[in-house]
């Protein structure tokens, strides 16, 4: 949750000449203080419809609250930054927006805290853990293993919805599926095996201040919810191959457009369990401040670190043959997206 002022806005657009509203809202944002007077500006240009506020809240989390909002209400999403919402609908992504917002509001000075702390390398010391870390540590443990439950199910759904693809460009409005096109990748640890002295040249240090946070006993799907994750496995084994996409789409059929409403389903209650995953995490980084880590709770490592990097482009440069002696191209792989949006 990261701070950044702004305006949270909802607008809507009506026909000039009977002055009736479409169900089409867009939910956007402006950072700073820009005015949300201006951004409709921008919008009416090129727009047959009247550009109209329906409703915006100033956040100092404007970013964060807008991905919130786009993930949340998938299910009526149709494209873009644009939902299709009847009244009733409208007022309850303006209440949702409205909730969020005040629950962030009420720690945002735990999120200034954690912010500054992110910046300032920690100081190698462990705290005890108090109640209330104890307490949120618990509260986030619960949310996490829900927020794997919910994925392996929507991973469930994803494995369907690719075999109903099967090697099409995809399903119209639902999916799209494509073959990578990978480009010849360097094996630098074969290089370095075979040519030390020649790979050593080309080594680099950097140095850079280096964030690491983890929350302890964090939930796996293996762990958290085996015969799920048993499930998923299974049910990505018993795929068919595909070796090559076509060129055409298919069809919606009533069977994906129903797995596909199920998939933006679990996509919204994805991101209600991880908005208050992410709260939590940020009060515990709040509480851990300058420190190490909380002990049983969490570990936040902060400072400057040298890290090494080996420069590929450089080499392929200066020694092209080698570098092609060394170079392979990696199998094409084939790609699934399930749309987050419902353009139908």
């Amino acid at each position: 949750m990261s701070l950044k002022q702004g305006w949270l806005y909802f607008l809507g657009e009506e026909d000039y000449q009977t002055s009736t509203r479409s169900h089409f809202v867009k939910i956007g944002i402006t950072a700073g203080d820009r005015s949300v007077s201006e951004r409709m500006h921008d919008h009416q240009t090129g727009n047959p419809r009247r550009i109209t506020e329906l409703h915006s809240i100033r956040t100092p989390f404007v970013d964060y609250l807008e991905t919130h909002l786009h993930h949340r209400f998938a299910p009526s999403r149709v494209h873009g930054e644009w939902f299709g919402l009847n009244a009733r609908g409208l007022i309850a992504v303006i209440d949702e927006a409205n909730k969020i917002n005040d629950e962030m509001l009420a720690v945002a000075a735990k999120a200034k805290r954690a912010e500054d702390m992110s910046a300032k390398p920690s100081d190698g010391a462990t705290k005890k853990a108090s109640d209330r870390a104890k307490k949120l540590h618990a509260h986030y443990v619960a949310v996490e293993s829900e927020r794997v439950r919910l994925t392996l199910e929507q991973a469930l759904i994803a494995m369907e919805l690719r075999r109903l693809t099967s090697d099409s460009a995809g399903i119209s409005g639902i999916t799209v599926q494509s073959m990578t096109d990978p480009n010849p990748k360097l094996d630098a640890s074969a290089l370095a095996a075979a040519r030390p002295s020649l790979y050593q040249k080309f080594v680099t240090e950097k140095e850079s201040f280096s964030t690491s946070f983890t929350i302890k006993d964090k939930p796996t799907p293996a762990k958290a919810h085996k015969g799920l994750k048993e499930q998923v496995d299974k049910a990505r084994e018993q795929l068919a191959a595909v070796s090559s996409v076509k060129a055409d789409e298919k069809r919606r059929s009533a069977s994906s457009r129903n797995l596909h409403a199920e998939w933006l389903l679990m996509h919204s209650k994805i991101a209600e369990v991880e908005f208050t995953a992410s709260r939590l995490e940020l009060e515990i980084k709040s509480i851990c401040g300058i420190a190490e880590g909380i002990e049983d709770i969490c570990t936040w490592k902060r400072g400057n670190k040298v890290s090494e990097s080996f420069d590929g482009a450089g080499f392929k440069k200066a020694h092209p043959r080698i570098w092609g002696r060394f170079a392979s191209i990696p199998n094409p792989q084939v790609r699934l997206v399930v749309h987050r949006y419902r353009p139908y």
